[in-house]
């Protein structure tokens, strides 16, 4: 069975796409810096508890933080320091996190376990695309090439 050049081209224009999101496992790596009131964005992060999330915002302007991380499973979910408004949930079938932070001033976020190679997260700061600039993981804030990437564990 033969397939186009176009047909071809297709599925390694998504590969690189896809790989190019990618960051490996060591870019998770530790706690970055980041202060409540200060900083505004999200903080992503492994360690021997699990991963975690955090997000804060500069000074007391309210945002909403909104996405889904997702793997093999996810387990031991911990919620860290939400208020009423807020939310993070396991979806029915035990593969994503969904959540959604309000805000303002504060630290608002979460802790879990996330089984698989692959881990895909999704964020979105007040109904948009979050900016890979306002996201920072790891030790070292790196920063994914935009809102949607990929922990690659392989």
């Amino acid at each position: 069975m033969g397939y186009s050049k176009q047909a071809v081209g297709m599925v390694l224009g998504l590969c690189t796409a896809t790989a190019a999101f990618a960051l490996p496992n060591e870019h998770f790596q530790g706690k970055p810096e980041f202060k409540a009131g200060d900083d505004l964005g999200a903080f992503v992060w492994h360690d021997e508890a699990g991963q975690h999330v955090r997000f804060t915002t500069k000074g007391v302007i309210p945002h909403k933080f909104s996405g889904k991380i997702c793997g093999e499973s996810v387990s031991d979910l911990h919620p860290h320091e939400l208020e009423a408004a807020d939310s993070a949930n396991v979806g029915p079938e035990g593969h994503c996190v969904v959540f959604e932070m309000h805000v303002d001033g504060g630290v608002d976020g979460f802790d879990f376990r996330v089984a698989g190679d692959v881990v895909r997260y999704e964020f979105h700061q007040d109904g948009g695309a979050m900016g890979a600039a306002l996201i920072r993981i790891g030790a070292q804030s790196h920063h994914p090439a935009d809102g949607s990437f990929v922990l690659n564990r392989k």
